[in-house]
């Protein structure tokens, strides 16, 4: 087995496999039949803007999600340096990117090629502004196909906010189709601790 084929073993085994329990979910987050995601995150955003309640747990104070956020971080970075992830000259693809957190983590350790895209738009004049080389469009990532190819594609605390399963296959195909040949893509779901 050559490295790549091994270093691609030990991402997945890493990683493991990803349950969904989408009814959970829907009762966990207050989720109704009519649930609209745009119009929920707008909401979401326009309430809490930067703070971390708006994309971490909204019941805990931004000190609490900043702890959360920071353990997540290190998590992540220590996630990709044990297996060779370098953001230096990869095409970036943030799902879901929020308060551009995750923006900052990949501008803070040499990436520079990163789209990050939201359901909304509403926090993306700061973002913008904080990071005006990346580039941010608003996208749904269940509905809009991608264009291009991106070597990491990361889907921070997203997959549970999916909770109907054709909407969610698609995005999965969607990432699948886009991600490059020998690209990463890192999924988790919701911090329970946050």
């Amino acid at each position: 087995m050559n490295n790549e084929s091994s270093k691609k073993q030990n991402i997945l085994h890493t990683l493991g496999t990803l349950v969904r329990r989408p009814l959970q979910g829907i009762k966990k987050f207050g989720f109704s039949p009519n649930y609209h995601p745009e119009s929920y995150w707008k909401a979401r955003h326009r309430k809490h803007g930067f703070s971390l309640r708006g994309v971490g747990n909204w019941t805990q104070s931004h000190e609490v999600n900043q702890h959360s956020y920071t353990k997540q971080k290190a998590t992540f970075l220590e996630f990709c340096k044990e297996n060779e992830i370098d953001f230096k000259g990869s095409r970036i693809l943030d799902v879901g990117c929020g308060t551009g957190f995750f923006a900052e983590v990949m501008r803070d350790n040499g990436g520079s090629d990163y789209l990050g895209i939201d359901i909304t738009d509403e926090l993306f004049e700061g973002v913008s502004g904080k990071f005006p080389e990346f580039r941010f469009k608003k996208m749904d990532i269940t509905t809009d196909e991608l264009e291009g190819q991106f070597d990491l594609i990361i889907m921070i605390s997203v997959a549970q906010h999916i909770v109907d399963e054709e909407k969610f296959s698609f995005a999965m195909q969607n990432i699948r189709t886009h991600l490059s040949e020998n690209g990463t893509f890192i999924i988790t779901l919701w911090d329970t601790d946050c």
